[in-house]
């Protein structure tokens, strides 16, 4: 059986042209480089990639990924191959930027990878279907990969020239293995995430210092610490500014506030998350951090959740 060593990516091009444009080469050549080197580090495999002669018949690119001593091993190989699958099989529509984790889903995934880099190891160069879908499935959980494949697709959609892709593998001299997996233009939008938004992360007990409280009306932000960390953040807490412009809530130094904080996050154009803004949307109690008091509507707002909580349990039967 061949040794997977790399990967096949056929442009093809419009009239048979077997001629590229050289900014849009350049950017796919960065996004699959960056997608490459951030699949090495999720699975802790450490290769070099090199670049084989372009080939005609549209345009095609052979990456061959090696260890140090340019000689093709079995880590290497499967990863090779999961990449070749994870570039070409299509997203599910239930695919989305991944959401803040638990601590508890936070550790399934760190054994998940565990558990492959061992398989990693111990395959014979050529990884069982499981591992493929499931290695797959943990670069689909990445939001730097997908958002590596976004940019990738997202290039290619706005030139009109590549009419399609041929992903493949190939072996150590750079023949195909097993042929191409087809790509059709019509679906390149499938890859392109709709949002480089992220899902909020809703802290539903936060702690704030207020540093800088607003006592006039208007859009402007309060200022306060969080987790030790400054920040800027909007009151939409229409009760609690009524209040705090009735002068019943009064502020001095080391005031803080529990609350129900919403972060807001995005992705930039590297996959690396970015905190674009926080808005407080329930003050559950304000005092010096010893001593607190109940706001009315905090205390609605705990006794709603615990009621949901009661409904969610009755008809929870797993």
């Amino acid at each position: 059986m061949e040794t997977t060593s790399g990967i096949l990516v056929h442009y093809y091009l419009d009239l048979d042209n077997h001629l590229i444009d050289a900014q849009l080469r350049n950017k796919c050549e960065v996004e699959l480089l960056a997608l490459y080197q951030e699949a090495a580090k999720v699975f802790d495999v450490d290769f070099v990639i090199l670049a084989m002669p372009s080939q005609e018949g549209g345009y095609k690119e052979v990456w061959q990924f090696l260890d140090k001593n340019n000689k093709p091993i079995t880590s290497v190989s499967a990863i090779a191959i999961v990449l070749g699958f994870f570039l070409s099989t299509l997203p599910s529509q239930s695919d989305r930027l991944t959401q803040q984790l638990t601590r508890l889903q936070i550790e399934e995934k760190q054994l998940q990878i565990k558990k492959l880099k061992k398989e990693l190891h111990e395959t014979g160069g050529q990884p069982s279907h499981d591992f493929i879908e499931e290695a797959v499935s943990v670069l689909r959980g990445n939001n730097k990969t997908i958002t590596r494949r976004s940019n990738f697709y997202k290039s290619l959609t706005f030139n009109q020239d590549v009419k399609g892709l041929g992903i493949g593998n190939v072996n150590y001299g750079g023949g195909l293995i097993d042929g191409e997996r087809p790509i059709s233009r019509k679906d390149f939008p499938r890859f392109v995430l709709q949002t480089n938004k992220l899902p909020p992360i809703v802290d539903e007990n936060a702690l704030i210092e207020i540093i800088a409280p607003v006592l006039d009306e208007g859009p402007y932000k309060w200022r306060g610490l969080y987790q030790g960390t400054p920040i800027i953040f909007s009151m939409t807490d229409d009760i609690f500014k009524a209040s705090v412009m009735a002068e019943t809530v009064s502020f001095k130094h080391g005031t803080k506030i529990q609350c129900v904080l919403v972060v807001y996050r995005r992705l930039d154009e590297t996959g690396e998350e970015n905190i674009t803004g926080h808005s407080v949307t329930v003050v559950l109690s304000v005092g010096d951090g010893v001593n607190f008091d109940e706001t009315s509507q905090g205390h609605e707002y705990k006794q709603l959740s615990e009621e949901q909580k009661a409904q969610g349990e009755m008809f929870d039967f797993d």
